[in-house]
């Protein structure tokens, strides 16, 4: 894992589904290589509300949450146009966050699983160097 020892502003985010990686870029410099969880069902693009899995495709950063349940957040701009289906419920509120504040399972089985209902998990350190580093409008790209 490369984590940040400078201040940097991150420009772009690139997550890495089938390797459960997110890389944080500040311009052409890869600053952060870290581990993340994933929806509970995290192979393919998401469909629907509901489904366990992590969009995939360019989003943006559309926000943020200091006091959220699982720490503090980072919104994605899911869905976008492009996501809407005609009849379905692409479900939303996509996010990257911290482990969930009041834990019912060992810190151990968050970072060893997929948990989420199609959100990144990151570490509460990355979490707090990616809220403090990364504007709103900042580019995140979801590979496969």
């Amino acid at each position: 894992m490369i984590f940040p020892t400078q201040k940097y502003t991150v420009t772009e985010l690139r997550i890495y589904k089938s390797m459960h990686i997110l890389e944080a870029f500040s311009y052409t410099k890869r600053i952060m290589r870290i581990y993340i969880s994933l929806g509970r069902d995290p192979k393919g693009h998401k469909q629907c509300e509901g489904d366990g899995r992590t969009p995939e495709g360019l989003y943006h950063i559309n926000g943020r949450n200091e006091k959220s349940a699982f720490y503090k957040n980072l919104g994605i701009s899911y869905p976008e146009p492009r996501d809407l289906r005609e009849g379905t419920d692409p479900g939303g509120d996509i996010k990257i966050h911290a482990l969930p504040d009041k834990r019912q399972l060992p810190d151990r089985f968050y970072t060893a699983h997929d948990w989420t209902e199609g959100c990144i998990a990151v570490s509460s350190a990355a979490m707090d160097y990616l809220y403090a580093h990364c504007p709103d409008g900042t580019p995140v790209v979801i590979f496969p």
